[in-house]
């Protein structure tokens, strides 16, 4: 087996705000290494290991928001999501989340597929030990192509645009074993 990094995040994430557009956190400028899997590199048995953590914050009253794992940015094909979740139930300044998903490849080709599990969890308030999660992929198979150059993509998305939801993600990495 072979382990390689795809891509590690070297410089602060900028804030997702005040925006519902599905938007891919961190941007490629602020990653070491360009997140893109080699044409044909993947092959049965394949894992594909994203890890993110970061902060954000919501008013009182949260609203929900989506993250997702892509594979070849917002347009591309969906690996893992949790759906519109609330993240919070009362007002929080900078509390920590943290994601963690391991996907599987099954089969390879123009329509090679994988199993993707994993969770989304955040400090659901200013005090430590309340935490609530999520699950990503659901031991899914999905649908991708293999046979192209494509990115792994972390993606967020929230329900409402406003500034007082805030996003930030500090820490990303794609590590795949093959």
């Amino acid at each position: 087996m072979n382990s390689a990094i795809v891509t590690v995040q070297n410089v602060a994430g900028t804030a997702l705000t005040n925006t519902t557009t599905e938007t891919v956190i961190p941007t490629a400028a602020q990653c070491q290494g360009n997140r893109t899997i080699p044409a044909n590199f993947l092959k049965v048995g394949s894992q594909i290991r994203v890890v993110a953590r970061g902060i954000y914050t919501t008013p009182t009253g949260a609203d929900t928001i989506n993250m997702r794992v892509r594979y070849g940015g917002t347009g591309g094909t969906q690996l893992a999501a949790t759906g519109a979740v609330d993240p919070n139930t009362a007002a929080v300044t900078d509390v920590r989340w943290d994601l963690d998903v391991v996907m599987t490849v099954r089969s390879t080709g123009a329509t090679g597929t994988l199993v993707a599990n994993g969770f989304f969890k955040v400090v659901s308030s200013g005090t430590a030990g309340t935490v609530r999660w999520w699950e990503m992929g659901g031991n899914t198979t999905v649908t991708f192509d293999t046979t192209t150059a494509t990115a792994i993509d972390l993606t967020a998305q929230w329900g409402t645009a406003a500034t007082t939801f805030s996003i930030t993600c500090t820490e990303f990495s794609v590590e795949v074993v093959s």
